[in-house]
């Protein structure tokens, strides 16, 4: 169906964007429920399992390298994944860079709250 090959495409274009990026940002909602690590809501978890699954343990590259972070709307917190121990830690995120890929992907509706704190990320390229 055409709703099918819609969410197919999104899909496609978050796993790319993860297999790319150094860096990658989420904005999405937590569930305490859920029975996988990442615990994230929504669709957005599952590109953020594709990056996951580039380090150490699960992949080949460093488990320091990995620099995913989540904004999560319910907390108005962001939080940055732990490879080593595979869960979140509350931190701020690092100011983006010109140099820095980076993909950002998430709910379609962010409270107003989420797109003031994903504002602060690119504070810094404005002076570029």
């Amino acid at each position: 169906s055409r709703r099918n090959w819609q969410v197919l495409s999104l899909f496609r274009r978050n796993v790319f964007q993860a297999l790319w990026c150094d860096v990658m940002f989420c904005v999405t909602w937590t569930d305490p429920a859920a029975s996988y690590p990442l615990r994230m809501g929504g669709g957005t978890k599952w590109a953020a399992q594709v990056y996951v699954n580039r380090f150490e343990p699960l992949g080949v590259e460093p488990a320091d390298a990995c620099r995913l972070w989540l904004y999560d709307v319910n907390q108005a917190a962001w939080q940055r994944w732990d490879c080593r121990t595979q869960s979140w830690t509350l931190a701020e995120p690092p100011m983006l860079t010109a140099k820095l890929k980076f993909a950002g992907i998430g709910t379609r509706t962010p409270p107003t709250h989420a797109v003031e704190a994903v504002h602060r990320l690119f504070a810094g390229l404005h002076d570029l």
